[in-house]
């Protein structure tokens, strides 16, 4: 049981830093972290506000900065994001071959029950990408596809019982292959940086992170949601107790901070 695991998260600004403190409350109040490495994929300006926060939790466990570059925040919050999500499929872009095991997740999460229920499932591969599935998730909708699919695909998914993944919990062994997979992701957002104009024209609506995610292992048929399956709850209601139900909550949604702060507040008040 001795493995080395990586926590890795995306945080850009103040708020991802409001959602990460709660999900270090609830990750402290419920796991043993003794085993668990931390990676930040952030920029060089929010190191001292991560080490402050790692230091108010007194969690010494070692961790690793992943820099990337200051993203600006326009006026379009849309283009904002999608450059700004897609940030964690550099998650490899330091040599942390090293680990068993890393969990690429979301910060707006707050951690139930011991989190080794998820980082510990058993007989993980290599060459797979391990989450859980969105119970009303088409792969007819955008938010799982990067541009319509064909017939021919479609029935492929369902032939081999592929299903739309959500991209806030991805657990992978940092293995030589998955490097190349997220490499190819990352081609894909230089793809589409160059042919913004082509792929507007064939119906193209997202390009969040979840849509390049699912694009990319759908089609290849890397995604297993059975492991993690009834382990995370997306979209909680605030007034609903789910403790012994999950093992994590995702306060799920697009964009908006000031709500999902609110939520996690609320819960982390009422139910710990």
């Amino acid at each position: 049981n001795n493995m080395k695991i990586l926590l890795s998260y995306l945080i850009y600004g103040n708020g991802y830093l409001e959602q990460f403190d709660m999900h270090l409350q609830s990750l402290l109040q419920t796991t043993d972290i003794s085993d668990y490495h931390f990676m930040f994929i952030t920029n060089k300006g929010l190191i001292s506000k991560i080490q402050k926060l790692m230091k108010k939790h007194n969690i010494s466990n070692k961790v690793i900065f992943n820099i990337q570059p200051n993203i600006v925040k326009k006026n379009n919050l849309r283009e904002y994001l999608e450059k700004l999500l897609v940030l964690k499929f550099n998650v490899m872009d330091i040599d942390i071959s090293n680990y068993d095991r890393v969990l690429l997740g979301d910060v707006d999460v707050l951690v139930l029950e011991d989190l080794h229920k998820i980082t510990h499932i058993n007989g993980i591969k290599n060459n797979c990408f391990y989450g859980i599935s969105e119970d009303n998730a088409s792969h007819t909708v955008p938010y799982w596809y990067l541009y319509p699919y064909t017939s021919d695909q479609l029935k492929y998914f369902k032939d081999n019982q592929i299903l739309p993944m959500n991209s806030g919990h991805i657990l992978f062994v940092p293995s030589k292959e998955n490097k190349k997979h997220f490499d190819n992701m990352k081609n894909i957002i230089s793809s589409i940086n160059d042919h913004n104009k082509k792929y507007k024209e064939i119906g193209i609506k997202y390009f969040y992170d979840q849509s390049i995610y699912n694009h990319y292992v759908n089609l290849n048929n890397l995604s297993n949601y059975r492991e993690m399956s009834g382990k995370i709850k997306l979209f909680p209601k605030k007034n609903t107790n789910y403790k012994n139900k999950f093992v994590l909550l995702h306060f799920t949604g697009i964009g908006d901070c000031d709500s999902k702060i609110k939520n996690m507040k609320t819960y982390l008040e009422k139910y710990y």
